[in-house]
Order: structure tokens, then sequence, then C-alpha cells
């Protein structure tokens, strides 16, 4: 054994396994009650499902120079909810498990284990290197080697015997283990926890640990010979893996990075660098159902199970050029114990989780001398972000609350959730010395609580302008709303329909993005030209001469390609892709270092990104309103699983939008706004309010006033993700049940409609309390009435009989109970007046 070298403390092995869950556990799951049937997990560990508490498991760590049961030796990171375990000399360095911690119940007894995800082992990661010197070759990152080809499932009992080390004859295609560090996650941006009513309990950069694994080749193949006397060395290049692991959360993120070094890329002659890098791929993992996707041969599912979801979720951080999918792993399978042909494991399934790039990408050329030339250093290369998710599900709801606790981790800033206005002024609010509509609409939202004004489209609003009596203008009205409170952001369509006869305006033919199959100019402007450098010199010189705080970034880029090779920041078809994602990216991490509040309908929340549209075509809103609402909260409930509440947007039009005349607005309907309003913000997602003014009239004006009032009220519940309790159809009742499991009192919030004309008599509305954290007792509160207590079914749930009156909304308050709100249960009304 190794000096230096350490097993992981013995405890007890369990023999027997009942049917098994995931850290659900009652007040009586402590450590002291605790068998410890897996030998790695430590006495620290705090039990709970970790969608309930914030501190289950323990503090991510790297432990160095461990050996298991398998006999292996190496790194070890963990948090005590996932852990991912590496060789690194004995024999190579590669990944050699990935296992998720589990509970089982036995004889009363609930005992930890530690399930393994992996069923072979794969390469770390892998790219291609192309150039006119040295043609295209395919390297590998990780130089273990698993000698058994069949891949059916791993048998732990021999690994050791059959892992191997790459030999010397692979050198010039293999990235070999030179050294780690550990360290601790990086915050991608500047951002304060609390900002707009955010999440003030989150921790930014989120706790946890980071560990940066660097490679490199003994090659001394040559990449490119731009140089006769001075060659370009792949032993120049260094690969490093970084990995991530969250607190709290069975979360680990991975990247990698390619970097030149001893001067690669550094004189004119290199600077000219042909070498293309293309085919990334950062994470691969062989994993078997439940935890991969069910590919099945030979094998069927019940008929009543279709493709259930993978409990293994891997998603990237990019919007747009990247991947995670699985994919049959039957091909590459081989049982040499057969005499068949083609002797595959039959029978088995095999999926294999690959994350990469889309069409062969990135790419780009490495290490041009322009470090502006595809958004970063011209000696540095960094890949998206991998996101592995091991839940322990395929059920659909607690999926959902587990991808949602990890965007409140990983990106908190999206649960900012300012109330906006849109609003429209005719052209002399920007062009005249008159401000009079301005601060009417102004002092309207203060009365009743909005908290964001937003220069909406069509509304003569312009940001890329250099006039300074204008910018004087937009500066004056910006003063004027901040002294009441109010934060100012504006529209700008930003690439989509800027290029050749674009409905928003032609940037340039020179920056219009070309298109691939005909070679012709498309209404789109491409992003990886200097039509990005003038947008951003328009936009960030606006923000400090104004003072707005808001952007409403419609168009972004959109994920298509541009065969143009006279742009500024890309060389042609290629790596189009990846340099627009990348300009895009860098312009959204820009404004949100400036604190500026971004709306963009696209998935740009790692960039900073706070809010897409949600639930929603646009044509919608010509609808009749009755129809039109019911409708938005169908999507909206629906979009609910994919989004945070604070993701995403919706619209009221007060005015006409696209077309439906005055059966489609609600400026002076009281009714159907108020149901617009309540459902709106009741689910805790922003609305485009869209009108020259926001309130007309005292009935119009109380509306706002209450629901915003409620939703300030309850805010820090109503941005928590929901538990779906019954979908729109018109056919009853339907609502949704926001839990709030670290609030210290209130816990959790329902929202309850009767769209119908008819009453509901009599009808059982239950309500599932687990994930409010709540076991016991709860005290209600409905349509904020006095508290009452009532007792949780030992299935988590209570359940109220009501009476639901024609087109009525109802609100439910679910709370711990204290000495200050607990009334004599003899006291509840089970019915809803």
């Amino acid at each position: 054994m190794p000096e230096g070298t350490r097993i992981a403390k013995k405890n007890w092995f369990l023999f027997g396994v009942a049917s098994w869950c995931f850290f659900i556990c009652s007040d009586e799951c402590n450590v002291s009650s605790l068998v410890f049937a897996d030998t790695t997990i430590d006495r620290d560990f705090v039990p709970g499902d970790w969608l309930l508490r914030s501190n289950a498991g323990y503090p991510s760590r790297v432990d160095e120079g461990i050996c298991w049961e398998d006999g292996l030796c190496g790194l070890e990171m963990s948090n005590g909810l996932l852990t991912r375990r590496w060789t690194v000399s004995s024999p190579a360095f590669g990944t050699v498990d990935l296992l998720m911690t589990t509970t089982t119940k036995s004889n009363g007894k609930r005992r930890l284990r530690q399930e393994s995800m992996l069923r072979t082992i794969e390469p770390e990661a892998s790219f291609t290197l192309s150039s006119l010197s040295m043609g295209t070759v395919e390297y590998r990152v990780g130089d273990l080697f698993y000698n058994d080809t069949f891949k059916a499932y791993l048998n732990r009992t021999n690994i050791k015997d059959q892992l191997r080390k790459i030999t010397s004859e692979h050198d010039t295609t293999t990235f070999r283990y030179e050294s780690h560090d550990i360290g601790q996650p990086v915050a991608p941006f500047n951002w304060t926890p609390g900002t707009r009513h955010s999440l003030d309990y989150a921790s930014w950069p989120p706790k946890g640990i980071a560990l940066n694994v660097h490679f490199r080749t003994r090659s001394n193949r040559p990449i490119s010979n731009t140089s006769v006397d001075d060659p370009q060395d792949v032993r120049n290049l260094k690969v490093t893996m970084h990995y991530e692991l969250y607190d709290g959360i069975p979360v680990m993120a991975k990247w990698m990075t390619i970097q030149s070094v001893d001067g690669l890329g550094n004189n004119e002659a290199k600077s000219k660098s042909d070498i293309r890098l293309s085919y990334v791929t950062v994470e691969r993992v062989a994993s078997y159902p439940p935890y991969g996707a069910s590919l099945l041969h030979g094998a069927l599912l019940p008929p009543d199970i279709v493709n259930p979801p993978p409990w293994l979720i891997a998603m990237t951080d990019q919007a747009h050029g990247t991947k995670c999918a699985w994919y049959d792993d039957f091909d590459s399978s081989n049982d040499t114990s057969t005499s068949k042909e083609t002797p595959h494991d039959m029978g088995a399934s095999e999926p294999l989780l690959i994350c990469n790039y889309t069409n062969h990408g990135p790419g780009i050329r490495l290490f041009r001398s322009k470090p502006e030339q595809h958004g970063g250093s011209h000696n540095l290369f960094q890949s998206f972000r991998t996101l592995l998710l091991a839940t322990d599900t395929s059920v659909m709801e607690r999926h959902t609350l587990m991808r949602h606790r990890m965007t409140q981790v990983l990106l908190p800033h999206v649960t900012e959730n300012p109330i906006f206005f849109h609003a429209v002024f005719d052209e002399s609010n920007f062009h005249s010395n008159d401000t009079t509509s301005f601060r009417r609409v102004i002092d309207q939202m203060a009365d009743v609580g909005f908290e964001m004004l937003i220069y909406s489209f069509g509304s003569g609003f312009d940001m890329e302008t250099r006039d300074a009596s204008y910018l004087q203008r937009i500066r004056d009205q910006v003063c004027y709303a901040k002294s009441k409170g109010i934060e100012v952001g504006g529209y700008d369509l930003i690439c989509l329909d800027r290029g050749h006869d674009g409905y928003g305006g032609n940037v340039g033919d020179d920056m219009a993005r070309v298109d691939a199959a005909t070679g012709t100019l498309t209404v789109d402007a491409c992003f990886a030209s200097t039509w990005y450098d003038r947008l951003s010199e328009y936009v960030v010189d606006f923000i400090k001469e104004t003072g707005i705080t808001m952007l409403e970034a419609d168009g972004p880029f959109g994920g298509s390609s541009c065969a143009s090779t006279n742009h500024s920041h890309h060389d042609g078809l290629e790596d189009s892709v990846y340099v627009q994602t990348q300009f895009q990216n860098k312009f959204f991490l820009r404004l949100r270092e400036m604190g500026v509040y971004l709306n963009q309908p696209d998935s740009y929340f790692s960039q900073g990104g706070s809010r897409t549209g949600m639930g929603y075509d646009e044509e919608q809103y010509s609808l009749p309103r009755w129809k039109q609402l019911t409708i938005s909260r169908m999507g909206l409930y629906d979009d609910l699983y994919r989004n945070l509440p604070t993701q995403g947007w919706m619209f009221v039009p007060l005015t006409e939008y696209h077309s439906g005349g005055t059966e489609a607005t609600f400026a002076h309907h009281p009714e159907e706004l108020e149901w617009a309003v309540a459902q709106y913000l009741g689910a805790g997602t922003a609305a485009c309010y869209k009108n020259e003014s926001t309130v007309e009239g005292s009935q119009i004006r109380s509306i706002f006033d209450r629901w915003i009032s409620f939703y300030k009220s309850h805010r820090e519940t109503i941005i928590q993700p929901v538990v779906h309790l019954r979908r729109p159809t018109m056919n009853g009742w339907d609502g949704w049940l926001h839990v709030h499991p670290l609030g210290k009192v209130e816990v959790g919030l329902a929202m309850i409609f009767n769209p119908t004309d008819q009453q509901l008599r009599d009808i059982d509305l239950t309500f599932p309390l687990y994930y409010t954290s709540l076991t016991d007792e709860v005290v209600i509160m409905v349509n904020e009435g006095k508290p009452v207590r009532k007792t949780i079914e030992r299935d988590y749930t209570t359940t109220l009989v009501a009476s639901l009156p024609p087109r009525s909304i109802h609100t439910f308050i679910f709370e711990r109970p204290t000495l200050d709100n607990t009334r004599d249960d003899s006291a509840m009304r089970e019915s809803v007046a």
C-alpha cells in the first residue's frame, strides 16, 4: 500500500436490504440511530431529505490517498450525497466510480449505503486537433483503460485486475495525469444575495469544493508547421479538467480548459496557427437504468411505463451549441465469451451519457494572436460546464423540485423578482422637456407598489443613440423614478431580425448572418461580427449615462450558424455557433457585473440572465379575455415544471397587443384583470402589464394594490417552487402549492381557482405537505382569515372540505405551529365560503 494511504473507517456491512429510498428520514432518523452499511460513509453525515434542509450530507471535500474496499486507491470528491472517485497513478488516472448515497430501512432501522451508478470505465474527456501538417488526431484525456470489453455491468470483485495504464505506444494521443490542486468554487460574476428581494440566505459563490486536474502528453508530434524553425508541439498543450461539488446537493460541475505553455502562440508565426479544435467531449458516463436512460435489448418495460426519465440528470450551462444526451452503447460492447459473429451484450441496457458540442464543435482555431477573437485569450480555451444531478426517482414532481433546488443554489440571482410595468409613451416623452406623462405613470406605480418601469417595445425608446439631449431626458426621468423607489429599464432588439431586411432595423449587410445553405444574407445580425462591438458600446455607455438598471434584451443570439468568412470574431461556418454564443455570454455577463437586471427570451441564465418567456405564444393574447386567462394559466402551470416562478414572465394586454380588439384587452374589465393579476402574482411569475398608464379608476387601482400587497406580504414563499395540485381544464378547480421547507414560520402557499360558472360544493382539497417539511401539525389561514391548526396525516397530507363560488380565487397559507398563530382545532371551518 502506498505511503500515506488511509482506509476509510470500518463500520458495519448490510447483508439484507429492503426497498430503499433517498434520504426520506423522519425526526428519529439521526446519526446515532443509523447503521453505516458502507465503509466510506462518514459519521459526520447529516441525514435527511436534502430537499427539506440545507445541510444534508457533510461539507464538500476532496480526500487524497484514500483506498476503498475494491482495492483501488486515489482521489475522492464527496459531500456525503454524491461521490466521485479517481485512481491517479495506480494504475493510471480515470474515474472509477460515481456513487449516490441512499438510505435503506429494515426491521425499523435506517441504514446508509452508497449505490454505484457506473457500469464500465470511460475516458475522462476527449477532443480532436487538426491542421494541414498533422491531419486530424483524436486525443484522450486520462490514461486509464478497462481491459474487459463486456460492458453490461462492472464486476467490482475483480475490477483491480482489469484496469490498465494505456501503453506508451499511445503516447501521441493520450494526455496523462501531471498534477492536481484543490480550491473553492469561484463566482462567475459579482452578485449579492437579497438583491431585488432574491434569496437572502443563498451563498455566493455556492459553498463547496473545487478540484483541478492537469494533464500533459509525452508526444513530440508537431501540430502545425507555421514556422519551419519552430514547429508547434503537442507537448506545449496543458489540459485541465475542472470539477466542482456543492454543499447540501448531489450536484457536480465539470469542464475543460486547454492552455498553451512554453510560449506557444506568442509570436507572429504562430499567430497564423491553423490548429482547429473540434469534437470536444467533456463528460462520458456509462450507467444503467434507472440512473441512465432505459435503452433495452431483449427486455421490455411494463406496458404502462414509457421511457421514464433517468435518475441521473445531465445538462450544460450554455444556451446553444452544446448538449448532454443518452446514447445506446450496445454497439461498442463485445462479449468475447460467445462465438457469435457480433458478440454484443445481448439483452443488456447500456446507456452512455455524452456531453459535447453539437455539429462537431467548437470548431475554433486555437491560439490566435488577437485575444478578442473567439471571445477569449489566444492561449486558453474553456469549454462549457456539464452539470450532473443525482436524483432518486423518475417521478416528475420530485425531479422538478430537485432541479429547482439546484437552480436556487447555483444560480440564485434568478430569484430576483421585481414587480415591473411595461410603459408605452408617445414620441414627445423622449423628444421634449415635458415629463408629465412619465411622472404620472411613476406616481401611479409607486402608489400601488410596482418596483420597476420598463420602456416597452413600441414606445419610441432608443438605447442605440449618442444624442446628448436625449440621454439627459432619460437621465432626468430615471432620477425621478429612483426618488419614488422605482428602477427603470428599457427594451432593445439586439440580434435576431437586425440583419438584412430585418424588421428591427438593418445594422448593416456587412454584419448580417450568412446562410450556410444558400450563401445569402439573412434577417439576423451575426453576433460575432463588429455588430457585437457597436452594440456593447451603445448599451454600456447608455447605462452609464442614464442610470437605468434593467435591459429587456429581445432577440438574443438564437443558435444559428453563419457562413461569412469576413466577420471580425469568427473564421467561418465551423466556429460561428461557438463564437456567437461566447460573445452573447460575454455581453450578458458584463451587464450583470454592472448590476443590470436582464430579461431575455432564451436560456442565458448561467450568464446572468434573469427571466425568459414562460408558458405562452404571443398570439394567445389576442384571444377573448377568459379564453386567454385559462390558456395562459395552463401554460404557466406546465412551465412551472421547467422553470422557477421567478425565471419567467407572462403578458397582460391592458390595451390591444397583436389583434383581438377590445375583447382581448383588460384595462377596463376589473373582474378579468383581477384574475390576471392574481394568477400571475400568485404564481410568483412576473407579467408584462403593457399600457401608457398603470391604473385608471379606483376599482382598477384597488386590484393592483390588493394583489401586490398580498405578494409582498408572502414574497419569500411565493418565489419558491410549486407542487402541482391540479392542471387547469375548465372542468373544475385548479391550482398549485408553493413549498418553502426552509421558511421560519410560513412554509407553504396555495392558489386555488374555480374558473367555472358553477359553484363547486363540498369538494375535498387535499394538500400534500411533505415538501413544506411539516410532519405532525400545520396552521392554515384560508383567504387570509384566522389561523387554525390541523393534523397532518401519515401520508403528509391534510384535507379541507371546500365550497368554491363561481369564478373565485382562494389563497391558503401554511405555517409552522407557534405560540402566536395556534388556535383550537375545533375553530376550524373546513369550508370556503
